[in-house]
């Protein structure tokens, strides 16, 4: 019975170790190599850092159109030139 018990434990940690490989070999690098379409506005609409999924598509965005934004205290509200921090 121990060693059936050991034999659960030892494929567990190999499927846990096969499950964080997998995330870190395949899932992660997918994940950062996805491209997003860039949000379109429409006249008189204010972008938000809610528009982006992250920063370097906002930042991109901002790049883009900072000359035509009104109101970009929505993207950067300490006007440093790095738009939506807190986006991954």
């Amino acid at each position: 019975m121990e060693r059936l018990s050991s034999l659960v434990l030892f494929l567990c940690v190999v499927f846990e170790i096969f499950l964080i490989g997998f995330y870190f070999l395949v899932l992660l690098p997918s994940y950062n190599q996805a491209e997003y379409e860039t949000p379109t506005l429409s006249e008189g609409s204010i972008p938000k850092c809610s528009m982006f999924v992250t920063q370097k598509e906002a930042q991109r965005f901002f790049n883009r159109f900072s000359n035509s934004i009104d109101n970009i205290d929505q993207l950067d509200n300490d006007r440093d030139g790095q738009v939506c921090e807190n986006l991954p």
